[in-house]
């Protein structure tokens, strides 16, 4: 049933991408059309006074966050580059919610019929606690007792049901906003049986892509339970997904990303800069020389990169720049959806037809860490993503190639690096091959940008850690 209702709440937008080919429009454009979009969110949603005047006003904490996830709600919309998508999405959402209504009406009295014992209390919970996120938790909580929750069982108990209706009767414009209802319900619902479940102090998300996230933080408040997010990967300046979103507490990489998500006016009670600790072990590899018998180059994947003839290309232009004996390894996203075997035999047979003698492998991430990964590698191609900023963090030669985000966006924080590149099809072969055969500059004003972006001013590297070996 959980799995159902999440094929109602999404499948309909990720269908239309899918048939319509329509692309995320405030990622590939250019930040002065990004800073438009929040703008115009921000006069529609706040009026003419802005956002800091109009919540200085508002005396219904509720509202105020109710606000804010429409107003991040609109900014996400406007990622249609069609009105006919947005048209059909809406469609779609209308026609969902009413069944989404009666699931979680039927969970519900499933709950109060058959629920099993209630489960033993949890002071500090982390939802969908996997990978980064539990490394997180386990870093945010210090070693205090927490327990990995995820959004399976789905209850709204009356008191929720009430909160959703006041919801919307503080703030009507949500009935012409389908598809943040559908969000919000989903959601409200998975967060109901979470407090009902362990009776938690505090609840740790990714939540600053989600656009009820503002809403939940409210709902949370209601129960007495402090809303906690961490970064989830690179947050984009100007991104207009991650717009308007508070929590209670939120856990960021830096005073970078801090500032990023300030500008795009979101709130939390505390901004945290958190130092992680595979960040720091990261910093500590790029600290130590290496020897290595074979090359190694990186190419993690990211959800329809395997679909991008532009991508292959300039990935075929790569392996064929590169001087003989490379391990070329594909690495699949968690979340990839694109056949990744098939990107591996495509660059195997380039390898044959070119007569070259690299190797290419597939790394899968259940076996093989990032962090271990990206110790052994010297060059890391891509188009975007946390592993793109983690490799230049341990040290990796990186290329970014063109794909949704800007090229201004996603050069801007590497202040000119001379370890990071970005080709397109007018990059020569010779430029890449110098590029890739020059060894990394790893001291003075770059290491002072890796420090900047990652906060390893907080990580106390040890004196051992600085030697070089050999």
């Amino acid at each position: 049933v959980e799995l159902l209702v999440h094929r109602v709440s999404y499948l309909s937008s990720s269908l239309l991408r899918v048939i319509f080919g329509f692309r995320k429009i405030q990622l590939e454009a250019n930040p002065t059309v990004q800073k438009n979009i929040l703008k115009r969110v921000e006069r529609i949603v706040f009026g003419s006074e802005g956002i800091t005047a109009a919540e200085a006003a508002e005396k219904s904490d509720l509202k105020r966050l109710v606000r804010r996830s429409y107003a991040q709600y609109l900014a996400q919309e406007s990622m249609h580059e069609s009105k006919l998508i947005w048209i059909l999405s809406n469609i779609a959402y209308i026609a969902a919610l009413p069944a989404l209504i009666v699931l979680v009406l039927l969970k519900s009295i499933k709950f109060f019929l058959f629920a099993g014992p209630t489960e033993a209390k949890k002071d500090y919970l982390c939802v969908n606690g996997r990978g980064k996120l539990k490394a997180y938790a386990e870093e945010i909580f210090n070693q205090r007792s927490f327990e990995c929750v995820y959004p399976r069982e789905m209850v709204l108990f009356l008191d929720g049901w009430l909160f959703f209706l006041i919801t919307i009767a503080v703030y009507p414009r949500l009935l012409f906003a389908p598809r943040l209802l559908c969000n919000y319900l989903r959601w409200l619902s998975y967060f109901s049986a979470f407090v009902k479940r362990h009776e938690p102090k505090s609840i740790l998300t990714f939540f600053e892509g989600v656009p009820c996230s503002s809403m939940i933080t409210a709902y949370l408040r209601f129960k007495g339970v402090k809303h906690i997010n961490a970064q989830h990967g690179e947050l984009f300046a100007w991104d207009a997904s991650t717009a308007f979103a508070e929590f209670d507490q939120f856990y960021v990489w830096s005073r970078y990303f801090r500032e990023i998500m300030e500008a795009k006016h979101c709130r939390a009670g505390k901004f945290v800069e958190v130092a992680m600790p595979e960040h720091s072990e990261l910093y500590q590899a790029r600290m130590i020389k290496k020897d290595r018998l074979r090359r190694r180059l990186l190419l993690p994947l990211q959800p329809s990169l395997a679909l991008s003839p532009e991508c292959l290309s300039l990935i075929q232009s790569v392996i064929e720049s590169l001087p003989d004996s490379w391990d070329v390894m594909v690495r699949p996203h968690p979340a990839d959806l694109t056949n990744v075997k098939q990107v591996v035999r495509e660059l195997r047979l380039f390898i044959k037809e070119h007569g070259l003698r690299h190797r290419v492998m597939m790394e899968s991430p259940r076996k093989t860490g990032l962090v271990e990964s990206l110790k052994r590698t010297e060059v890391v191609i891509g188009t975007f993503g946390a592993v793109m900023l983690e490799g230049w963090l341990a040290g990796c030669k990186i290329i970014h190639m063109p794909y949704l985000v800007h090229p201004s966006t996603v050069m801007e924080r590497y202040d000119s690096s001379p370890n990071v590149v970005y080709i397109d099809s007018a990059t020569t072969p010779d430029r890449i091959r110098e590029f890739v055969c020059t060894a990394p500059v790893l001291e003075g004003a770059e290491d002072e940008r890796v420090r900047y972006l990652f906060s390893t001013n907080l990580i106390k590297i040890s004196a051992r850690s600085r030697v070089y070996e050999g």
